[in-house]
């Protein structure tokens, strides 16, 4: 009995010591990781960003620059960002590829004047984004920037931006209103397709280049293009079903394949007189337009002339012709 007792005593013992030791080691690890969080958090707080900004998004120095970039949300939990024109002291000029990429629950973003680079799918899939300001010290905007961004109703892009990559904002499905405003010189590919409640487009007078599907699917009703532009992409105005009447400047030469196919309400085209290549099937679906017939041909009419443009010939085994002396 005696043994007994005092063999558990000693497991007794041993057990508490063995407590004491490893709950020693516990609080250890725990202080540890407490400091690690604190030396953590220091970096995202933030004496580093101007008063104001939003607390706790990522920024990363930028390689062989003294420059840095916001490169994600990090740890904030903000719905309308402010992004910070410094960290630590010097300037922020980008917002990195995908630094905001399907982040939901952001619905405003005030871009500070010294960012001069928008990166590729910054800002894609930001359903609930309703605004955003384009600084005039931004330069490109990236490939699919604000693609899917559906909430989205305004833009206006400054005329600092001397790119602005395919895709940019594209099916934007409720942006209502775009305006480009002097010093945009082109739009790429596919910027504002699929974008089926833009009703407002303000072109600028330095406008030269309207590319590929660029407004495509697009619920303009009017359009007005300034004597800058000099080419209409394929399938500009796509199936642009809304569309009533277009005004094509008079320095335009070249109008691409299928460029305004599909624009069935439409009514009424101005063309200028230096317009010296139309493309396949440009006006094909536009039913409404005036059209006139001479022999096998059909020519598009404008208001001083019926017989405009050739458009197409009903005889499929003709091997030559003579086009209408207008």
């Amino acid at each position: 009995a005696f043994f007994m007792k005092k063999t558990k005593r000693f497991v007794i013992g041993l057990l508490t010591a063995l407590s004491v030791f490893f709950g020693s080691l516990a609080l250890a690890a725990c202080n540890e990781t407490d400091s690690s969080i604190e030396t953590s958090s220091s970096i995202e707080e933030d004496s580093h960003i101007e008063e104001g900004a939003t607390q706790h998004l990522r920024y990363e120095k930028i390689k062989d620059k003294e420059e840095y970039a916001v490169t994600g949300l990090g740890s904030a939990t903000d719905k309308n960002i402010v992004i910070s024109s410094t960290y630590d002291g010097l300037p922020v000029t980008s917002i990195a590829d995908s630094a905001f990429g399907d982040c939901a629950n952001v619905t405003s973003v005030t871009i500070p004047d010294g960012v001069t680079y928008i990166g590729y799918k910054t800002f894609q899939s930001c359903r609930n984004l309703t605004s955003v300001n384009i600084p005039n010290s931004v330069t490109k905007i990236g490939s699919s920037a604000f693609e899917g961004c559906e909430n989205l109703s305004s833009v206006t892009i400054p005329g600092s931006v001397k790119s602005i990559g395919s895709t940019a904002f594209f099916r934007c499905s409720k942006l209502e209103s775009v305006t480009l405003l002097e010093g945009v010189t082109s739009i790429a590919n596919n910027v504002f397709n699929g974008c089926r409640n833009l009703k407002t487009l303000t072109l600028p007078n330095t406008l030269t280049t309207i590319g590929d599907n660029v407004f495509g699917y697009c619920g303009l009703t009017s359009l007005s293009l300034p004597y800058s532009v000099k080419t209409i992409g394929y399938r500009a105005f796509y199936y642009c079903e809304s569309l009533t009447s277009v005004e094509i400047g008079e320095n335009v030469t070249s109008i691409g394949n299928n460029a305004f196919s599909g624009c069935s309400a439409l009514t009424s085209v101005t063309l200028g007189e230096k317009v010296a290549s139309i493309g396949n099937n440009a006006f094909d679906g536009c039913n409404q337009l005036q059209f006139k017939e001479h022999n096998t041909e059909k020519y598009l009419s404008t208001k001083t002339n019926d017989y405009f443009a050739f458009i197409e010939t009903k005889d499929r085994e003709l091997s030559s012709y003579i086009l209408h002396n207008n």
